[in-house]
């Protein structure tokens, strides 16, 4: 039987996640390949650089400011609720 890496499974699973950026789409297959590598361990204990930690720092701050979309330019605008 195959057994996949992490980096193969976390490729798999986050690969195609759209995220605005394929620069945070390949950081978040990182971050869930490391954090898969260490299960049980924190995020900044699986992650040995903070920049790992970019894609999660960056998911919580779009849910917390979405982008919308303006009608007139079709540019991405940060609001606050």
């Amino acid at each position: 039987m195959h057994r996949n890496t992490s980096e193969e499974w976390a490729q798999l699973i986050f690969g195609n996640a759209n995220l605005g950026d394929p620069r945070r789409t390949r950081r978040l297959a990182l971050l869930a390949s490391d954090m898969a590598e260490n299960a049980g361990s924190s995020i900044v204990k699986a992650s040995d650089t903070p920049a790992k930690m970019k894609p999660l720092i960056v998911s919580l701050e779009m849910r917390k400011y979405p982008l919308k979309r303006s009608p007139i330019q079709g540019s991405h605008k940060r609001v606050k609720r």
